[in-house]
């Protein structure tokens, strides 16, 4: 190799090691396509369960994987790369207590609630036997029997096990290391050095 096809690609290795864009984009995507394997495995260790009443209301309504309700959180998982990085997240509000999990500390509420009652002033009950008994019926606004009752909630906290979507599996970071090597060694996207 003569001097001058050496200093050139040198000074090409130099170029892309200082502006890694075009492989840091390829692997932004690859971080995308893990995160979307956590979701579909639910877990990468696999996730806490969730609790039987959120189970069972998945179940009712068609979902059954963990953190999959609409899909609105696995699809905002996007990257951005930033000069010499390259991050992954989401923009979700919820995606974070999922991902990391902690307490949501729900806060107390007053109000009030208009309940249906009958000719004599009585609630009106869903039911006659067991809870439906127990339960009154909402009133609309257009319900002229009806009366307002105040009500207080206190506060409560709701546990939320960390169910990590946005992490590196085994063996990701060296295959990212590669890339970026092979990247500024040859200029290609892909392949091993």
């Amino acid at each position: 190799m003569t001097p001058s096809k050496l200093l050139r690609n040198v000074t090409a290795m130099l170029d892309r090691a200082n502006d890694p864009g075009p492989v840091l984009a390829a692997i932004g995507d690859l971080m995308v396509a893990s995160a979307d394997r956590n979701f579909e495995a639910e877990g990468r260790p696999a996730w806490a369960p969730v609790k039987a009443a959120t189970a069972k209301r998945k179940t009712k309504a068609g979902h059954e994987k963990i953190l999959m309700w609409s899909g609105a959180l696995a699809r905002s998982i996007t990257f951005k790369v930033n000069g010499n990085a390259v991050a992954a997240g989401t923009n979700s509000p919820y995606g974070r207590i999922h991902n990391e999990g902690g307490v949501i500390d729900h806060p107390g509420r007053t109000g009030t609630v208009r309940l249906r009652t009958d000719v004599r002033g009585n609630l009106l009950r869903q039911g006659t036997e067991g809870r439906a008994s127990r339960l009154a019926v909402f009133a609309k606004g257009s319900h002229k029997r009806a009366v307002e009752r105040a009500f207080t909630h206190g506060a409560y906290p709701i546990p939320m096990p960390a169910r990590p979507f946005l992490m590196f599996q085994p063996g990701e970071t060296e295959t990212y290391g590669a890339l970026v090597l092979n990247y500024i060694l040859t200029g290609r996207i892909g392949g091993q050095p």
